[in-house]
C-alpha cells in the first residue's frame, strides 16, 4: 500500500471453504495464526473432509483473508483425493476488476510459461475490527469452470459477464469466512462442447445456498457456530450440530467494514520493484485503476510507475537527465522546470529514493 514501509505481496496465509457440487461443505481449514506466506512463496494447505467417508469432488471453494496483513495471490491449485489438477490464475479476478498487481510466479502452460498477475485479499484486524484496506474479505470460486478449454476461454474474453456476474462461478465479498457456505448452480449447468455455456440465462443467477450462513456479505457465523463447528472438527463432538445441512437460520450478526480512500493513503514509499519480465508493463499498472502495490520498474519498457499518483515516468539514460528514474541510485530524478517540475509537461516529479528494491 502506498506509504507502508513494509510493502510487500506476501501476507497472512489464506483459510480455504470447500463443497460439493450440491452445495454441501466437505472442509475447512482457517488462516488465522497459521503463519505468514511470504514474497514469491507457496504454502500448502490441506482441508481434511468433516466426515472421513466423503471423498466427493470439491466443486466450489472459498479463498479467505487469514490476517490483516494483506495478501496477493497470483493462483492456488486444488488436488481433489481423485488426484485430478484444478487451477485458478489471478488473471481471473484482474478481469473482473478485483485489486491487483504484477506477480514473479512463473506458472507453465501448455503455450509455455507466464506470470499470472495476482489478487489482494485481507481481513479485518482482530483488535479493532476493521479492515485495513479496501480489498474483499474473500473470493466464491466455482474451480471446475476454470479448468483449460480454449472455447471457454474465447467464451470468457468475448463474454465477460458469463465469467465475473454469476454469483456461483466467481464472486468477490467484501466480508466472508471460510464458514461461510456459497452459493451454487441449482441445477447444476449443462455445459456444451468443449466446456462452453450453451445458454447465457442459466448463468444469471445469484445461486442457491444449500447450507448455513449464507456467504451474502452480511452475515457472518456467530460465536456459537464457530465453536460448534470448530469443536466438530476437532473430534469433540460426534454428531455435527451447525452447518452441514441447511436449518433455520441463525440470529445474523452484522459486521461492518471499511472502505479506505486509496487516495488518502500517505505517497512516503521506500520499495520498488524493478521488473525485466517482457510480461511486466508499468504502463499498464499505472492506466488501471484497480492496480495496488509497489513503485514499478518496467526495465524492457523503460517506464516508472508511480503507483502514489499512477504517473508514468521514464527511466533515465544518456537522452533523459531529469524527471526520470534514475536505476542506479534507485531515486527519482528532479525535474528542470520550476521548482522541479518536469519542464515540458509541467508535472510535479515525485521527490523519492528507495531503500528497499526488489529485482524481479
Amino acid at each position: 500500500m502506498p506509504g507502508d514501509s513494509g510493502a510487500s505481496t506476501g501476507g497472512n496465509t489464506c483459510g480455504i471453504g470447500l463443497f460439493d457440487g450440491d452445495g454441501l461443505r466437505i472442509g475447512f481449514k482457517s488462516g488465522t495464526r497459521a503463519g505468514k506466506i511470504s514474497d514469491g512463496r507457496y504454502v500448502d494447505i490441506k482441508v481434511d473432509p468433516l466426515d472421513n467417508n466423503n471423498n466427493r469432488p470439491p466443486e466450489y471453494l472459498s479463498i479467505v483473508g487469514g490476517g490483516s496483513d494483506s495478501l496477493c495471490v497470483a493462483y492456488l491449485a486444488v488436488t481433489p483425493p481423485s488426484s485430478e489438477y484444478w487451477a485458478f490464475y489471478g488473471d481471473i479476478p484482474k478481469k473482473c476488476g478485483a485489486w491487483w498487481y504484477h506477480s514473479n510466479l512463473e506458472v507453465q502452460v501448455q503455450q509455455g510459461s507466464y506470470y499470472p498477475a495476482c489478487f489482494w485479499l485481507t481481513s479485518p484486524d482482530l483488535r479493532t475490527g476493521k479492515k485495513p484496506h479496501p480489498f474483499p474479505q474473500g473470493y466464491g470460486i466455482h474451480i471446475t469452470d476454470f479448468t483449460p478449454s480454449q472455447d471457454r476461454a474465447t467464451q470468457y474474453n468475448t463474454s465477460l459477464d458469463t465469467m465475473c456476474k454469476s454469483d456461483p462461478r466467481y464472486k468477490a465479498y467484501d466480508s466472508v469466512t471460510e464458514m461461510n457456505c456459497l452459493p451454487v448452480f441449482n441445477p447444476p449447468l449443462i455445459y456444451g462442447s468443449n466446456s462452453v455455456d450453451p445458454d447465457f440465462n442459466a448463468l444469471k443467477t445469484t445461486g442457491s445456498f444449500m447450507c448455513d450462513p449464507h456467504a451474502d456479505g452480511k452475515v457472518m457465523p456467530n460465536i456459537e457456530q464457530v465453536r460448534q463447528l470448530e469443536q466438530w472438527t476437532g473430534g469433540k463432538i460426534s454428531v455435527p450440530t451447525y452447518g452441514v445441512k441447511r436449518s433455520e437460520a441463525p440470529k445474523k450478526r452484522h459486521v461492518k467494514t471499511r472502505q479506505n480512500n486509496l487516495q488518502t493513503q500517505a505517497c512516503a514509499d521506500n520499495h520498488v520493484v524493478i521488473s525485466s519480465l517482457d510480461q511486466h508493463t508499468a504502463t499498464e499498472l499505472c492506466q488501471s485503476a484497480a492496480s495496488i502495490g509497489p513503485d514499478f520498474v518496467s526495465t524492457k519498457e523503460n517506464l516508472y510507475c508511480d503507483m502514489c499518483k499512477h504517473e508514468l515516468w521514464p527511466v533515465c539514460s544518456t537522452t533523459i537527465t531529469a524527471a526520470c528514474f534514475d536505476l542506479s541510485s534507485n531515486t527519482v530524478r528532479a525535474g528542470t522546470g520550476v521548482q522541479g517540475r518536469d519542464e515540458s509537461s509541467g508535472r510535479e516529479v515525485p521527490s523519492k529514493s528507495f531503500n528497499k528494491v526488489t529485482n524481479w
